[in-house]
């Protein structure tokens, strides 16, 4: 079974050769890795073309700068295997990762592929041995989880999808987010889905990975995307304890991190977009049936009418109710 390999790079020089390794490293030998140089201005783009000159299974792709959603649509635009598989470009895989993606497509038909992973420090960290015994491929029922799907899917990279169902999806130009979105998306186009119980990944911990810094784009960007992902999880009919974990994670990220985070920015024009973005994020919130009971209902859409910090303020903070809900 062919794998696609799907890889966006952006300034990942210094990380960048450990994912390319990890592909080469694989049991499983039938796959292309299509590598998107996604507008780098360090060496990044060099290495691609050396493991491509190396490998022809490698396929670069040089573009201009777009985002990483707009890397990895190139990435899938080219891809020509039943199972497309996502690597970032400063984590890397087990030998075994993608022998077992395929085996579970094999064993399940599952059109959706989860797999376990774990953080690291440095990649010097050798991966732990992978007896059958230590392995293992089930399906996965929505309706009987008790975690939510937005917990199950939490790292969206580490996700393989069938072509032949998914294979017209593509990232939204979210700034946060996307790759969540994403993975609902095929969730909701999947008939099957499976999860290979093991840590396949190691998914690398390092300062220079997110910025921290509070900016316009961050607070906005998690205003947008936290209605987008709410929205796909009622529609997968998640059974009620994982829907109630869905409404807690969302709420906690809405009303402690982002109710009145505007205040933190410097610039009034900035502080105003996000202030609105956030208003209309939990408008679309209030919108959503059955996201919050009926009595915590009435108060969030009065406060949204007068776009009221105060009337919220005594909603979630004295007591602190809504994010419990």
């Amino acid at each position: 079974m062919k794998v696609s390999v799907v890889i966006p790079v952006y300034n990942a020089e210094r990380f960048l050769r450990f994912p390319l390794d990890s592909v080469l490293a694989q049991t499983h030998s039938d796959w292309e890795c299509i590598c998107v140089d996604d507008g780098s201005t360090d060496g990044s783009g060099a290495v691609l073309d050396e493991y491509a000159a190396k490998d022809a299974r490698f396929r670069v792709v040089h573009k201009a700068n777009g985002g990483e959603g707009s890397a990895r649509n190139a990435g899938l635009d080219l891809a020509t295997g039943e199972l497309v598989a996502f690597l970032d470009a400063d984590d890397a895989w087990h030998p075994e990762s993608l022998r077992l993606f395929s085996a579970a497509r094999e064993r399940t038909g599952a059109d959706v592929i989860r797999y376990g992973w774990r953080y690291v420090e440095s990649h010097g960290e050798a991966f732990e041995p992978l007896p059958p015994e230590k392995v293992r491929i089930e399906q996965v029922d929505f309706a009987l989880r008790r975690e939510s799907t937005i917990r199950f899917c939490a790292l969206g990279a580490a996700t393989v999808v069938a072509r032949a169902a998914c294979g017209d999806i593509r990232f939204s130009p979210l700034t946060q987010g996307a790759d969540l979105v994403y993975v609902l998306d095929c969730l909701l186009r999947s008939r099957k889905v499976a999860y290979v119980d093991a840590p396949l990944l190691h998914y690398l911990a390092h300062p220079g990975q997110i910025s921290r810094r509070v900016t316009r784009g961050l607070l906005e960007g998690s205003c947008r995307y936290l209605p987008e992902i709410a929205e796909r999880c009622a529609q997968l009919g998640e059974g009620a304890a994982a829907w109630a974990d869905t409404r807690k994670y969302v709420s906690d990220l809405m009303f402690r991190r982002l109710a009145g985070s505007w205040r933190l920015l410097a610039d009034a024009s900035e502080r105003e977009a996000v202030r609105r973005a956030f208003w209309t994020a939990l408008r679309r919130l209030a919108a959503l049936e059955g996201f919050f009971p009926p009595r915590r209902l009435r108060g969030v859409v009065r406060a949204c009418r007068g776009e009221s910090e105060l009337r919220l303020r005594i909603l979630v903070v004295w007591p602190y109710r809504l994010a419990r809900c």
